[in-house]
């Protein structure tokens, strides 16, 4: 081998033994935590409860950096392109398995370009009435809007978010009409409700639980599989309509290519926490269950709710933006 090669060689094995050495050392400088939301949320807070933790272990700081725009796609689309070397993470949501569905096309495609880290949490989401409305359960429920088609109206944060979709999915498997009357935000469709104006709506149980101890409106029932801690008198709608299930789920992704010994360093620190009383409370003053998993579970998650969300939004005849 000539020198020019023997030198050539000599740079490339140094360049992979830096870059393997640089895995091994991660984190070596503070790791950037994208939300895709506006600060002050409860994604911002959920990020702080378990990014102190992680801080405290790696010796360097998690902080959050606010991408918000189009349903949560400017931020996630950012992380996406972002070098993958475990220094840019993203914590999002539910919409992040809608947005496939919902948006003609994405600069980004949710399943190749994002590796998943961890499923954070799931939360507890609400379907509460107002004073007025004759129903206080499902099949009541149901049956009112059987005998009324169309004429039943239930609020949402906006058109093609999880408190609207949960609605949709409602209709699409118990056969039934109602009318969705969009806001533009869970505060205003909240107002409209405690007035009468509209007669229902879905939102966080961090939203309407207070409200509903108050007597302010009242809880027909929540969207979990499980009943919530939050309002254990509340059925869950899939008792009454067997297969419905719309949760409020938030995930950790990484890069595509992020190397695989930086996923596990997070993911063997993240799993513990949910054993940790401080972390659970925090969540639980978020309306949501910590719950930290393995990868696999949070790939799961996501493939199977993309899959559900796009047959709603088709069903339900949502023109996607």
């Amino acid at each position: 081998m000539n020198r020019p090669s023997i030198i050539a060689s000599a740079l490339l094995l140094a360049a992979a033994s830096g870059g393997a050495l640089a895995q091994q050392n991660w984190p070596t400088r503070p790791v950037k935590i994208v939300i895709p939301y506006v600060a002050g949320g409860p994604v911002d807070a959920a990020a702080r409860a378990f990014g102190e933790p992680l801080a405290k272990h790696f010796g360097q700081n998690f902080y959050i950096d606010n991408k918000p725009g189009a349903g949560g796609n400017i931020g996630s689309d950012q992380v996406a392109k972002a070098a993958p070397d475990g220094y840019t993470l993203l914590l999002n949501t539910t919409a992040i398995a809608i947005s496939p569905g919902y948006y003609k096309s994405l600069a980004y495609n949710v399943e190749k370009d994002l590796a998943p880290i961890s499923l954070i949490s799931t939360g507890a989401t609400v379907l509460a009435a107002s004073l007025k409305f004759p129903a206080s359960n499902v099949a009541d429920l149901i049956k009112m809007a059987k005998a009324n088609p169309g004429k039943i109206t239930f609020g949402s944060s906006g058109v093609g978010t999880t408190n609207h979709l949960s609605g949709e999915l409602l209709k699409s498997l118990a056969g039934i009409d109602m009318l969705h009357v969009p806001f533009g935000g869970s505060a205003q469709a909240l107002t409209s409700m405690i007035g009468g104006q509209t007669d229902l709506m879905f939102a966080s149980s961090l939203d309407l639980a207070p409200r509903i101890k108050a007597g302010q409106i009242k809880g027909i029932a929540v969207t979990n599989a499980l009943r919530t801690s939050a309002l254990p008198d509340l059925q869950t709608i899939g008792e009454t309509v067997p297969g419905y299930e719309s949760t409020i789920w938030y995930g950790l992704f990484a890069p595509a290519a992020i190397p695989q010994d930086i996923v596990g360093k997070l993911s063997a620190q993240l799993v513990p926490l949910a054993a940790v009383p401080e972390i659970k409370a925090k969540f639980e003053g978020l309306g949501a269950t910590f719950i930290a998993s393995r990868p696999d579970v949070l790939a799961k998650t996501v493939r199977e709710e993309i899959v559900k969300w796009k047959r709603v939004i088709q069903q339900a005849g949502i023109v996607p933006e």
